[in-house]
């Protein structure tokens, strides 16, 4: 792939043979698979009242491939309502607090906690919109190499019962979970020359 941003979830859909395996490869520094979508345009936001809390929820409609577990306002995360779960840990809109967020999964719509101010007005707002950047589940002699994967709501890269594959050279920034993700049934897999930061989980 050449260098750019794709907002975009790759799943990897076959495996590779034995010695041939099957690559995915940036052609050049600067290849971004980006996990979140830019919500900064202020238009886009309306005031939909006070929360029992005191906060301002300001409202729009979001539908992403993949439900927002986080949001960010200038690169930081908002915190979570609760230390026991991923974000959205609020229960309820009327629970939303300032510098939080909730999202209503049945009618789409995405509510930021401000203290009366539209949220993207003077900042800058992304939301997670895809779960992965890589998903290599059951695949086997794959390789990932050179990619830099941004805020995704789960995992930069995961891998799930999947065999004898590489992921070298990756940067994975701000995922929901973690930057790579190995899990249960997986083996003989090499990770190498990746760094990982910001993760809201375990880095790897």
């Amino acid at each position: 792939m050449r260098p750019g941003t794709y907002a975009e979830q790759v799943n990897v859909a076959a495996s590779g043979a034995l010695g041939s395996p099957i690559t995915f490869a940036a052609s050049a520094p600067g290849v971004v698979i980006q996990g979140a979508r830019d919500l900064s345009a202020a238009g886009g936001w309306t005031n939909s009242g006070p929360t029992s809390t005191g906060a301002i929820a300001w409202s729009q409609p979001y539908a992403p491939p993949s439900a927002p577990r986080q949001v960010f306002r200038d690169g930081i995360r908002l915190a979570a309502a609760s230390t026991t779960a991923l974000p959205p840990a609020v229960a309820s809109l009327a629970d939303l607090k300032v510098d939080g967020f909730f999202y209503d999964t049945i009618a789409k719509v995405l509510y930021i906690g401000t203290s009366g101010t539209n949220p993207a007005v003077g900042h800058t707002i992304a939301a997670g919109a895809q779960t992965y950047g890589f998903n290599l589940a059951g695949i086997s002699n794959v390789v990932v190499d050179g990619f830099t994967l941004q805020r995704q709501n789960l995992a930069g890269v995961r891998l799930s019962a999947s065999s004898a594959d590489t992921v070298r050279n990756v940067t994975a920034t701000q995922a929901g979970a973690n930057g790579i993700l190995l899990e249960a049934g997986t083996s003989v897999v090499t990770v190498s020359g990746s760094t990982v930061s910001g993760s809201a989980s375990v880095g790897i």
